[in-house]
């Protein structure tokens, strides 16, 4: 779930299975990657975007094992000439008390897995991945210790596949570690540092901490000073977005609550009501038009993708759930929404859909306030602007989108205001 580059959210949920349909992402520069289970309970992976999933592919096969984490590299840093396309993919798991490696590569503009497995250095299990600039860091677990008798710890794998060193952190058996994400650094007299670390996880007592971490010497050491994490008991995934970092994860009542900052000051941002789905995974990008957000789960046995913003600094996700198709068996056309706190502010389906090459729709909000009404194709690209300026509360807005000069295919509509985005698909047929 880790970052190449820039600043869109990707977040994955799970409902009621060991298993998450929707396991892992990462944005892979062009498209987001996104590894879950197919109808037959194997790994598989789709690409694309919202509204626009490519079809299913196989995912990493750890022959038995288990997957646990995704991340990805560009090529250009990895200085291997073997290495095809854009970007590397390094899937990491477990199989009878050893993790291993899976990659894969982009493969005339798609992302496909290569068959072997190889050992992921001395890690008995691996929890996450994320490449640093530099290399790959595993987090999982290994045999160390001061006795005589060697007991399994708390470890750091940093390398490359076939290539790893693994570092024994120095942490009590209390913690339970549960993500990392690396992150830029904020202190200038580490300047020298090329990065952060940021591990979160549990205490035996069911409180959550956070744990920063740097390279040092070429070897990345996390500090035994964790922070607590306020409001959260279980935290599911970390990421870094660019300025702060984003944490998902559980509270007291089993609610899903989204916090945002970093290790020492946490601000808490609209928590994500998911009719039973929660958090398992985020994952960073960067578009064309901003810093966009995505979220992308299982609920229900449906997978879907969830969009939203920041605004001003504060990650708001939307209301409207769009199916992605073939990571399991769809059944019925269920589509989950997320329940929206006021309920007031909304943006109107569009009539016609399909349309040629006029669709109106309105607008309503529950304050005074600016509203942004953009138009995007699937790749991410804004089109149009439809409005950008002061709409009363009160009553509905009308607007007319004309796709006269655009060609014919699915776009999204999007209204953003000062606290909320919502969306809709346009599909335009000439």
């Amino acid at each position: 779930m880790k970052r190449i580059i820039g600043y869109t959210l990707a977040a994955f949920f799970l409902f009621g299975s060991a298993q998450a349909f929707a396991q892992s992402a990462v944005w892979a520069g062009d498209y987001y990657v996104v590894i879950g289970m197919n109808e037959k309970a194997e790994y598989a992976l789709t690409y694309g975007f919202p509204f626009k999933w490519q079809g299913i592919k196989a995912g990493p096969n750890f022959e038995g094992g288990t997957f646990a984490d995704l991340a990805v590299a560009p090529t250009a840093a990895i200085e291997d000439e073997r290495v095809p396309g854009r970007y590397q993919l390094m899937a990491v798991g477990a199989k009878d008390a050893q993790a291993y490696t899976v990659t894969g590569y982009e493969w005339a503009t798609e992302p496909r897995f290569q068959e072997n497995i190889e050992p992921l250095a001395d890690l008995m299990s691996a929890t996450a991945a994320s490449w640093t600039g530099s290399y790959y860091v595993v987090l999982g677990r290994a045999m160390g210790g001061d006795g005589v008798l060697p007991t399994p710890r708390d470890a750091v794998a940093f390398g490359h596949p076939g290539a790893w060193e693994v570092v024994i952190l120095p942490l009590n058996e209390d913690l339970t570690l549960t993500d990392l994400t690396v992150g830029a650094m904020r202190d200038p007299s580490f300047a020298p540092v090329p990065y952060e670390l940021l591990v979160v996880g549990t205490y035996r007592d069911g409180s959550a901490f956070a744990m920063v971490g740097y390279e040092e010497n070429g070897v990345p050491l996390f500090s035994s000073n964790p922070v607590p994490i306020p409001e959260i008991i279980e935290p599911v995934s970390v990421e870094w977005t660019g300025h702060d970092y984003i944490i998902t994860g559980l509270n007291d009542s089993g609610d899903t609550i989204v916090l945002h900052g970093f290790s020492d000051q946490w601000d808490r941002s609209k928590d994500m009501i998911l009719d039973g789905g929660v958090f398992t995974s985020l994952a960073v990008a960067s578009t064309d038009v901003g810093h966009d957000l995505l979220a992308v789960g299982t609920i229900k046995d449906r997978a879907f993708s969830v969009s939203g913003i920041h605004v001003d600094g504060v990650p708001i996700f939307d209301h409207n759930c769009v199916v992605i198709p073939d990571l399991f068996s769809l059944g019925d056309s269920y589509i989950p929404t997320i329940p929206d706190d006021d309920d007031v502010n909304v943006l109107g389906a569009p009539y016609p859909n399909p349309f040629n090459p006029q669709a109106s729709f309105n607008v309503t909000v529950v304050n005074d306030q600016d509203v942004q009404i953009e138009v995007f194709n699937v790749l991410g690209q804004r089109v149009a602007i439809v409005h950008d300026g002061l709409l009363t509360s009160g009553q509905a807005h009308t607007f007319t989108f004309d796709g006269a000069t655009i060609p014919s295919g699915t776009y999204i509509l999007r209204a953003q205001g000062d606290n909320f985005v919502h969306t809709r698909q346009l599909n335009l047929i000439k």
